[in-house]
């Protein structure tokens, strides 16, 4: 798969790699690129792992491949993360963190036989998990697609989902196998970037679709990619003219599982007898870190439990809820464990319940019931929440009673 740079670099010299609306670099450039990064990756020993925070720029992406075809973990941090959660995540992964132009350095490195990538998963539990994948894992998904999707070199790809999670990760692995140019938007107005960079393909998250209505649209995009929860049936028709690929996956599968009806290739998936989704194939991972260790859960078959309940009837694969207490807003992952915790460390808290709020726009959106015994104000809660967790994380209610 990563061989393939040095390909596309001899069999397309001149066409773009990576293109930004004031700037693009070619397959031959981007190889140049990844070489010199390889130099100063030496610095690390193969096996160890390197965090970055991953930025979406032609200079990272070129960084993350020398580094996954040097044998090196890659750790992609969310642009998001504060100061505190970097170094907690940093301490969690025992890794090296490259801020641009040099190393620095955590005491306890521990090396991972076999995996390219730790991925956090964004709070399907109270602390995030550390999801580990090898390339084959990335490869499997990557390189099998729905049959209709329609990906090769002449494709022009809008990385508009971010770096540290699998869904825009994933698409640096397409472009590897199937040599399109990927593109990074300089602005968040995502219909100008439509427009003016002229994508034939998109991965998007239902939230992203809102604003995308065919009178704003004057391009035509060839297939449109879009997991993170479930469409409704009038957003599908409404968005008709982006050619909409439901899909679903997870980080654990290195993204996509089942996309427009089908249950892609290289992937299994069954129901127990509760209507939990359970999958295995070639893309599963290789375990959750934990303590420098790596545990895969799997049943007796080498299936690994979702935590999603639903329905597989006739080949349709219908999705009603988590077995958990996941909120799932706008394709991000929410524990409302975590939000609970930190608000009851507040004084005066007697009792929180964080609960999840249907949203026309998100999917879901989290409400917090405080109980007191003393007077609290919103703007306290909203204080602590904010140097704790990233935005979306934060409630859009808090309901305050005393008791």
């Amino acid at each position: 798969m990563l061989e393939n740079i040095e390909r596309y670099a001899k069999l397309f010299p001149n066409q773009a790699a990576i293109e930004t609306p004031s700037s693009q670099v070619s397959w031959k450039e981007l190889l140049e690129y990844v070489e010199a990064y390889e130099v100063m990756i030496t610095q690390v020993e193969e096996g160890q792992k390197i965090a970055l925070t991953a930025t979406p720029t032609i200079e990272n992406i070129a960084f993350i491949l020398a580094a996954l075809r040097k044998k090196r973990i890659i750790c992609p941090l969310s642009p998001r993360y504060t100061l505190a959660q970097i170094e907690e995540a940093l301490e969690r992964l025992s890794a090296r963190m490259w801020d641009g132009d040099k190393f620095t350095y955590v005491a306890g490195d521990t090396r991972l036989e076999g995996v390219a990538t730790c991925l956090f998963t964004s709070g399907s539990t109270a602390k995030p998990k550390i999801v580990c994948s090898s390339l084959d894992n990335h490869f499997y998904n990557a390189a099998y697609q729905h049959p209709e999707f329609g990906l090769d070199h002449t494709k022009r790809y809008l990385l508009s989902l971010p770096l540290s999670h699998v869904s825009g990760l994933s698409i640096l692995f397409r472009a590897c196998i199937f040599g399109f140019t990927i593109l990074l938007p300089e602005t968040k107005d995502l219909a100008k970037t439509i427009n003016t960079m002229k994508p034939t393909h998109l991965s998007l998250v239902p939230s992203q679709l809102i604003d995308l209505t065919s009178d704003v649209l004057t391009h035509q995009v060839d297939a449109t990619l879009v997991g993170g929860t479930k469409l409704s049936k009038h957003l599908l028709a409404a968005r008709s003219h982006l050619n909409l690929f439901p899909t679903y996956g997870m980080t654990e599968m290195a993204s996509q599982v089942y996309t427009k009806g089908v249950i892609l290739p290289h992937r299994e998936l069954k129901m127990n007898a509760s209507d939990e989704v359970y999958v295995k194939g070639p893309p599963l991972f290789m375990g959750y870190l934990k303590d420098g260790k790596l545990t895969l859960p799997l049943d007796e078959e080498g299936f690994f439990a979702t935590g999603d309940v639903g329905e597989l009837v006739d080949g349709e694969l219908e999705i009603s809820h988590r077995k958990d207490r996941l909120l799932i807003s706008g394709g991000e992952n929410i524990a409302p464990q975590a939000i609970e915790e930190i608000i009851a460390t507040l004084e005066g808290v007697m009792s929180v319940e964080v609960i999840a709020r249907k949203d026309q726009i998100y999917g879901e959106r989290p409400v917090a019931y405080v109980g007191v015994n003393k007077e609290l104000g919103e703007d306290q809660i909203r204080q602590i929440l904010g140097d704790k967790l990233e935005r979306f994380q934060i409630p859009d209610e808090f309901i305050i009673y005393p008791v």
